[in-house]
């Protein structure tokens, strides 16, 4: 129970002035703490951080990070491919043209021109294979994709920490900042190509 209503359920007599008083400042005291905790409960600021949109936005820029990462690798990966498809086919097409010299300076009496078209048809056969799957597999420009998909992401992530750093009173208003935020990582996720599973 409250002390002025103590007060006034004590004594049925008549107060002093002092009393009355007393009774006034308390009553008056205890009035305003209510007062100001019903403003702070009934009027919450939406643009005010908290420890939970705090998680909030650290949970999104984990997220871009670990999607960057994610197509740092896939980058690699495609760039392995390319590699394993274009560096056999330059070596090949190297030891075609060795083979070309050495046919013109020993001559046709060594080696027989019948021989000579079925190894080059047989090089240029496998060349062009190894080319073309490259090609198709368009392996150079998901490579610069991912690339530039990466970046996004990490973009997105160092400006949440940025903000993060920041006193919270110097924070953009929180409902601004999530809402930024989430809608970047969501249009980056459909940006985003498939990622196959290697």
């Amino acid at each position: 129970m409250p002390q002025y209503q103590e007060y006034l359920s004590s004594n049925l007599k008549d107060y002093s002035k002092e009393e009355e008083l007393e009774v006034a400042k308390i009553a008056s005291t205890e009035n305003e703490e209510l007062l100001k905790k019903g403003e702070e409960d009934d009027d919450p600021n939406p643009t005010k951080w908290s420890f939970e949109t705090e998680d909030i936005a650290c949970a999104i820029g984990d997220y871009a990070k670990c999607m960057g990462r994610l197509c740092i690798f896939t980058s690699e990966y495609y760039q392995s491919q390319r590699t394993y498809l274009l560096v056999p086919a330059a070596f090949l097409s190297w030891g075609l043209n060795i083979f070309g010299i050495i046919v013109t300076y020993v001559g046709n009496a060594r080696i027989s021109d019948s021989l000579v078209i079925m190894i080059n048809s047989l090089f240029n056969f496998i060349i062009a294979t190894f080319t073309t799957v490259a090609e198709k597999s368009n392996a150079g420009s998901k490579v610069e994709l991912f690339q530039q998909i990466a970046k996004d992401y990490y973009s997105l992530a160092n400006m949440i920490t940025q903000e993060m750093t920041r006193h919270p009173k110097d924070r953009i208003a929180v409902k601004s900042f999530l809402s930024t935020a989430d809608s970047t990582y969501k249009e980056l996720e459909k940006s985003t190509p498939p990622i196959p599973r290697y």
